[in-house]
């Protein structure tokens, strides 16, 4: 695991499963004794994988029966154009694409509430034009339609006060979520919050008001070739 990261990671792991015929789970890379020979000994003997690696699937199956404990009665019409568009994850580098094309095919007059997650001190729309600056993405233009709102995937209501929640619940007509924490390595246990709590909270605000906001969902894992 010396030098690499998580993306490496899922990549070594499809070319091994691809090439070799053995699944090497990523946490298994990561383990601090992995070596080249410890990897060849391995993917020889795929039975000593068990022993390392612990199976997740009872949680899964736990989390998947949550209930939300909501209800939908109406749908937004998706007909029209949004006035107002809810966007997670855009201090990321696919967030900042998104935003960046979302802004350029949406009407002038659509305005983007972007959830960010920093300390009270700092600006939140400086985080986002900073991360596209850095991308070579920023134009000036994009700063009348984009208006940060300070918060936390993690937390109930993302940390916002009711008024603040309910307000953003019955302004917005469309989400688009690809907020995450993107770790590879991590084991389900440390993203639980981030990456399953947050998109339940999505869908808590989606389905806040009596009509219920279409929610455009965007995982990492979509944009992985595996080929």
């Amino acid at each position: 695991a010396n030098g690499g990261d998580s993306l490496t990671a899922v990549r070594l792991s499809r070319l091994i499963e691809n090439d070799l015929g053995t699944t090497i789970p990523i946490n298994v890379l990561f383990e601090p004794t992995m070596t080249l020979q410890r990897l060849k000994t391995l993917i020889n003997d795929p039975s000593q994988i068990s022993s390392m690696s612990h199976s997740i699937v009872p949680q899964l199956l736990i989390d998947s029966q949550l209930d939300l404990m909501i209800t939908v009665d109406r749908h937004k019409n998706i007909d029209c154009s949004p006035s107002t568009v809810f966007i997670t994850g855009t201090t990321g580098f696919v967030g900042a694409f998104l935003l960046a094309e979302l802004l350029s095919i949406y009407p002038s007059e659509c305005k983007f509430i972007c959830l960010i997650r920093c300390e009270t001190s700092t600006n939140p729309l400086d985080r986002i034009k900073q991360n596209m600056l850095f991308y070579q993405i920023w134009k000036d233009e994009f700063q009348t339609r984009i208006i940060p709102l300070q918060g936390d995937l993690e937390k109930g209501c993302f940390g916002l006060d009711n008024e603040t929640y309910n307000t953003l619940a019955n302004q917005i007509d469309l989400i688009f979520h690809c907020g995450a924490m993107v770790n590879f390595a991590l084991p389900y246990n440390k993203l639980y919050n981030s990456n399953v709590g947050g998109t339940r909270e999505i869908i808590r605000l989606a389905c806040y008001s009596s009509t219920c906001i279409p929610i455009h969902y965007i995982s990492t894992m979509s944009v992985l070739s595996f080929g």
